[in-house]
């Protein structure tokens, strides 16, 4: 039986080879026949020995994938003489496919066409065969089929080089397929429903969406061809960060479930949303629950809102990734998902729909949210989208990618791209790799686009295709990009329109001016996709109307100019049959511009000044408009925010100023003006004057007129500012308040500071001015400061004089970090505090590295609700903690048994006081045997907890009799 086996991988593997030619129009491979793996790489141009090492090379995937074969189904069936007849017909009818150049075409990187291709061969051979015998012949199909399309997707593009990639890479692509076969296993366990009829579809399902949305398309990515080429999400996927709106915490994507089933995510254009919705749908497919935090024993059904049907219907949603199959959902089967709360929708794209579209999506949502309340709801918007839900939900908004984010996505740009085709050699690779990040880290500019996922991919291509020049602005890189993707690299590679029928010969220009109508058409419609029919109308009546094309040259189709601009421009698809749509929406925003300067239309501006989904082409508008021209709709849009007390034109004329090269002075002076009266600003305005950006800063200065709430507002707006220019906007917000009310000013600033690069901290010399505003806050000898005061003074040298000031100080309050986006870091200024014996630390902070250079402590307070078990944790790792005598913990949190982890480092400890603020409490009866030298044990509860003590003292004393126990009631 095992021979059969192997056979049968022999002649697979001799189909996907075929099969892997399939883009090589010059190639005589693909109809040609060979008998084995080494005639083949031989006809591919490979030397005998080269061919030998191929066949060896394949030879071993070949064992690789037999023998996890034979542990799959060696136990199935136990009638051996059956099972091999089972095995013989599967090895026939791969014989028997007809390995024409049609049929692997019509494969398409779709493992259930090859199944049924297989399958089809002997369909009237399996009529009589039993249940279980046809069960193992399609079980036996369906992973032939799924590991080959897999598989032979990770190699390179196929050429004669390619066969020698193959053979370098080979423990490479070993490690591939260990994963495709991983995954092939792990996807037969995921379902579960007592259903015949729904497992056969809700496996056929799973597949599809992680066929469908398991790729990805990459900017860039067609440098040697016009072909899309998408890419395996799984090797493609950064991982991104993001904050949450109401506690600011900062977390990664991957757990935004956390805390809610119901997630609002936002972001800039191009910051990563959608790749983050595919990458759910794939991982819910999957079942890969380490991916993303609790989304397993999960059904993702995506609904796309640029191509909905309206009304919302989630079978016809579900019908529509499994009909080109001619498969259809079972009746039920959507409902029977909703009974048992196990679907994931994933929404995308409320800012590509109108507002009355977006209140039908919130009215579906709530019904949903309201009837079955475990049901996980993922649902993505641009920022300009302000709208609410009426249900429980957590909104998140992506975070620009940090350096090293930055430096990943370069990476797997370069990895994915130029590396997986062996377009150049690896340490080429390299070398492009390290000058492009360092001139992301030289240039404010460069890093500023590239903290953007879409904006880096552009960096990545035209730092490759331009030999390593590259723009230093937003419409720079635009203009740039659309012209490598549109006709550079035709150029260059001399293709021309006259291979295609009925097409004129279209030049850039040509072809820009087409896209720019279309841009333009859809962006005023108000739609992000639109019916090919009805695109393929309006460029008729576009081209009869205008002289782009010739008069004298009217020989020409309008769809096949159409479709020729789908096929190479790189800028418009039709992501389904008879839609198109452009590759990203900023590309249709970009484009739009040069159709409304170009018709002079600015009117339009001002009436679309507050229409959320006209936002950034009005921005980019004023890069290209005339100074007359900007003047004119700035004072349009003053004048209409006055005469409808609308400050939403103050801002948008604010926006549109920092994005002109020329404007009329007075304008900009009354324009400032109705910012600085919008400082400090209220908590709803917040996020919507965050978009003014680095234009804010002057305004943002801390002022002794504001109060602590208007104060802390300007913080928050100075937040969102992450630039290092903010810095010493936020160093006026450190100071000395002789008021407490204040203090918390002075902490916030503090933690803001400590989220920049030390260098960037260096440049404006915080550290000086952060240690002088300390020295502020000493009172005889107490000193009330910040746990990131004493991180960001690491290594600051004082001198003499105020070394021995701080040796003068016995008592400390120290605020920990206040928001839950904690940074951890290490210090080692507590060796100033040499005489301190009192340290109070106050938040909920953490990370307690801040403690290790104190070494004289003899009464330690924690007033913090962090988790006890993070809490006692980060005090067991201090070592020079032995010297306190006294600890006092206030909290919320009942687990009071983990202080027994101290007792290594805390062996002195004589008195532990215990302020509670939760009615519950967990002992064991050993949580104070381990502290040697325990004294007492002072219980500060309310009166029910109390009594419960009290009943419970000699367990609460456990081995150490003599242990004080005294109880006081703080109610009232």
């Amino acid at each position: 039986m095992e021979k059969i086996i192997f056979d049968i991988f022999g002649v697979i593997f001799r189909i996907l080879l075929r099969y892997w030619t399939k883009d090589n129009k010059n190639s005589n491979i693909l109809t040609s026949n060979f008998i084995d793996i080494t005639q083949f790489a031989e006809k591919c141009g490979l030397s005998f020995l080269e061919a030998k090492k191929f066949n060896r090379t394949i030879e071993d995937f070949i064992d690789k994938i037999a023998n996890d074969f034979i542990r799959e189904f060696g136990t199935q069936i136990e009638d051996n003489e059956r099972k091999k007849a089972i095995l013989y017909q599967v090895q026939k009818d791969l014989q028997k496919i007809n390995l024409n150049e049609n049929t692997i075409l019509s494969l398409s990187n779709n493992p259930s066409a090859l199944q049924m291709l297989i399958m089809n061969q002997s369909k009237q051979e399996r009529e009589l065969w039993s249940s279980d015998e046809l069960s193992l012949y399609t079980n036996c199909v369906k992973y032939i089929s799924k590991m080959g399309i897999d598989f032979i997707s990770k190699l390179p593009t196929f050429s004669s080089a390619a066969l020698n990639i193959v053979i370098k890479r080979q423990e490479e692509y070993s490690n591939k397929l260990d994963d495709i076969l991983s995954e092939i296993h792990s996807m037969a366990d995921l379902v579960k429903s007592s259903e015949l009829q729904f497992r056969e579809y809700e496996s056929i399902y799973r597949e599809n969406i992680i066929e469908k949305y398991g790729k990805i398309e990459l900017i860039g990515s067609k440098l040697q061809d016009r072909h899309v080429r998408r890419y395996d999400i799984t090797s493609a996927y950064v991982e991104l960060n993001c904050v949450n709106d109401n506690s600011m915490e900062e977390l990664e994507l991957s757990k935004v479930f956390k805390s809610n089933n119901i997630v609002w995510l936002k972001g800039e254009a191009g910051a990563g949303k959608t790749t983050f919705l595919q990458w759910i749908a794939v991982c819910s497919a999957k079942g890969d629950r380490m991916a993303i935090e609790n989304i397993e024993n999960t059904i993702p059904i995506v609904i796309g809102l640029r191509n909905i049907e309206w009304p919302l219907d989630l079978t016809k949603v579900v019908n529509k990734i499994t009909a080109t199959e001619g498969i259809y959902c079972p009746k039920g089967w959507v409902y029977d998902l909703l009974q048992n709360q196990e679907i994931i929708l994933l929404i995308d794209g409320l800012d590509e729909v109108s507002k009355s579209k977006r209140e039908e999506i919130y009215s579906y949502i709530e019904d949903i949210a309201k009837k079955y309340h475990q049901i996980k709801i993922l649902l993505t918007a641009r920022n300009s989208v302000k709208d609410n839900i009426n249900c429980p939900k957590s909104c998140y908004e992506i975070m620009p990618m940090k350096m090293n984010r930055i430096n990943d996505f370069i990476e797997y740009w370069h990895e994915s791209v130029l590396r997986r085709d062996a377009i150049i050699e690896d340490v080429e690779i390299e070398t492009l790799q390290y000058n492009l990040k360092q001139k992301i880290i030289e240039s404010n500019s460069l890093k500023e686009l590239a903290c953007n996922p879409l904006l880096c991919a552009m960096l990545c291509a035209l730092n490759y295709v331009n030999n390593e020049q590259l723009p230093e602005n937003k419409m720079q890189l635009f203009e740039q990009c659309c012209e490598m993707l549109m006709d550079a690299r035709d150029s260059q590679r001399n293709i021309d329109t006259n291979m295609y029928e009925n097409i004129p010969k279209l030049d850039y220009p040509m072809k820009r001016r087409i896209l720019e109508e279309i841009a333009f058409r859809m962006l005023n419609n108000g739609v992000s996709s639109e019916n090919k029919q009805t695109i393929i109308y309006f460029l008729q009546q576009l081209l009869n109307d205008t002289n782009i094309i010739s008069n004298t040259n009217n020989n020409y189709c309008v769809e096949n100019i159409l479709n020729f601009l789908i096929e190479r421009s790189g800028i418009i698809r039709e992501p389904e049959e008879g839609s198109i749509d452009f590759i990203h929406k900023t590309f249709m925003e970009f484009l739009s511009v040069k159709t409304i300067c170009r018709n002079g239309d600015w009117d339009i501006l001002i009436k679309e000044a507050c229409n959320v989904n006209w936002r950034e082409t009005i921005i980019m508008c004023f890069s290209e408009m005339a100074n007359a021209n900007i003047n004119y709709v700035l004072n349009q849009l003053v004048d209409k925010g006055k005469s409808e007390c609308d400050d939403r034109y103050f801002l948008m004329a604010s926006l549109c100023l920092s994005n002109a090269n020329f404007f009329y002075a007075p304008i900009k002076k009354e324009i400032d003006e109705k910012i600085r009266e919008m400082i400090p600003p209220s908590e709803e305005k917040i996020e919507e004057m965050s978009q003014l950006g680095l234009h804010l800063l002057t305004f943002l200065k801390n002022s002794e007129k504001y109060t602590p709430q208007e104060k802390y507002n300007c913080l928050q707006l100075l937040a969102t500012i992450k630039v290092k220019e903010a810095i010493p906007v936020i160093l006026s917000y450190v100071k000395c308040y002789s008021d407490a009310t204040f203090i918390p000013i002075y902490q916030f600033a503090m933690d803001l500071l400590w989220q920049y690069q030390q260098s960037e901290l260096e440049e404006y010399d915080v550290k000086e001015y952060i240690f002088s505003n300390m020295l502020a806050y000493v009172n005889e000898d107490k000193l009330i400061t910040c746990e990131t005061t004493l991180y960001i003074l690491n290594n600051y040298y004082l001198s003499n004089k105020n070394a021995k000031l701080l040796k003068t100080i016995k008592q400390m309050i120290i605020l920990g970090q206040n928001s839950k986006n904690q940074k951890g870091g290490k210090t080692n200024f507590g060796k100033y505090f040499e005489a301190c014996e009192t340290v109070k630390i106050i938040g909920d902070t953490k990370n307690l590295a801040f403690l290790s250079q104190f070494m004289n402590i003899k009464r330690l307070e924690v007033e913090s609700n962090t988790h006890l078990v993070i809490l006692t944790y980060e005090l067991k790792e201090l070592k020079n903690l032995i010297s306190v005598l006294t600890l006092y913990i206030q909290t919320n949190q009942p687990e009071i048994r983990f202080i027994k982890r101290m007792s290594e480092n805390m062996k002195n400890l004589e008195i532990i006081e215990i302020y509670l603020e939760n009615q519950d409490l967990s002992l064991d009866s050993d949580t104070f045997d381990y502290f040697s030298q325990l004294k007492e044990v002072r219980f500060s509860v309310d009166e029910s907890l109390a009594n419960a003590i009290i009943k419970n003292i000699s367990k609460i004393k456990g081995t150490n009799k003599n242990l004080a126990i005294s109880i006081n009631s703080n109610e009232g």
